[in-house]
């Protein structure tokens, strides 16, 4: 069986990507921090 993570670089922390998929359905924070996550833009 292959389990495939993700990783939220705003709060250092990994998720299963299944586990992860199904939070962000229902919100936008972090699961163990509740920080609110920022879009990095860089320009070109």
């Amino acid at each position: 069986m292959i389990f495939y993570f993700v990783l939220l670089h705003y709060s250092r922390r990994r998720f299963h990507a299944f586990c992860i998929d199904k939070w962000f359905r229902l919100g936008s924070t972090c699961p163990s921090c509740r920080i609110i996550p920022v879009a990095h833009i860089t320009p070109v």
